[in-house]
């Protein structure tokens, strides 16, 4: 039984081992919009860290692009070291023909915390060297005890029609990764779920 314990163990961290994640997502469209294919959509995942804005809006894009959808992302439009005004935005919308954005923001972050149980195993043997003299000898082996941290990230999304510029469905997403879980991992399970939900609600063509 103890054996069966330390197998169960080590199969479990093997598994928090590798980074993974898992979304849940709801969504909402405004009943009064006539819906239609959009042509070309801009993707906008804002972070202060700009290598995580790269990294969020490429996953998304590259997700979107692979059902064959016409996606760009925000950065390659307005670069960090160009100031964004409404004229300007307005200028590059009409530039690149843009119809449709998805937009993407963070409004909460926790993490949750577990300990694996751990297993003590002690195995012994006994050697007789004939008469009164034997030899003792015990293992111990220790097994679990590690504590892990999960993320947990709650993500509000919005889909902007910008021939009307007015916002026409929302969705929102709480995706868990595992203890070994990085920000592209969050990042894939999202963007798979997202684009799995647009097409459900028949905002992206099947």
């Amino acid at each position: 039984m103890k054996k069966l314990q330390i197998i169960i163990v080590c199969l479990f961290i093997c598994f928090f081992l590798s980074g993974c994640a898992y979304s849940k997502i709801s969504s909402f469209t405004d009943p009064n919009w006539e819906l239609r294919e959009f042509q070309k959509i801009l993707v906008y995942i804002p972070f202060d860290d700009f290598s995580v804005q790269i990294a969020a809006e490429d996953s998304l894009v590259n997700k979107l692009q692979e059902k064959n959808v016409n996606a760009t992302p925000f950065y390659k439009v307005f670069p960090p070291t160009k100031e964004c005004s409404g004229e300007y935005f307005a200028d590059k919308v009409l530039e690149n023909g843009f119809d449709g954005m998805i937009t993407v923001a963070v409004t909460d972050y926790y993490t949750n915390t577990f300990t694996i149980p751990e297993t003590t195993e002690t195995t012994g043997e006994i050697t007789s060297f004939g008469g009164p003299r034997t030899n003792i000898s015990a293992t111990t082996t220790k097994s679990g005890g590690q504590t892990f941290s999960t993320p947990n990230v709650i993500f509000e999304i919005e889909l902007f029609d910008l021939n009307i510029i007015d916002v026409v469905w929302i969705a929102n997403s709480h995706t868990t990764g595992n203890a070994f879980a990085k920000s592209k991992d969050i990042f894939s399970s999202l963007s798979d779920k997202l684009v799995d939900k647009l097409q459900e609600d028949g905002i992206i063509i099947k």
